[in-house]
């Protein structure tokens, strides 16, 4: 059995051809790791949305919530992921007491 997750589904901000924005709630791994297999989010993405392929832009810890990029295809992802160690894309991190 895996570790339990949150019951919170996951909400599609935007998809189109080239990226998929999610709001990831926090106790959801993003890839497979450990005891996680089923509850990550990119097996969901699969199973639940026909959304397989993805390649992850950026990481968010399992603990963490908040906006997560996926590109749709290796050279967008490649594009965004250059664009974030360009510096012309602006990452927040809001951290609560």
């Amino acid at each position: 059995h895996e570790t339990p997750v949150l019951a919170k589904s996951l909400r599609l901000v935007h998809v189109d051809d080239d990226i998929v924005a999610l709001d990831k709630p926090c106790s959801l791994p993003v890839h497979p790791c450990g005891r996680y297999r089923h509850n990550t989010v990119v097996f969901i993405l699969a199973k639940e949305y026909q959304l397989r392929n993805l390649r992850t832009i950026h990481r968010l810890d399992r603990l963490t919530s908040g906006l997560l990029l996926f590109g749709r295809t290796p050279k967008k992802a490649r594009q965004m992921e250059q664009q974030i160690r360009n510096r012309q894309v602006q990452k927040d991190n809001l951290r609560r007491k």
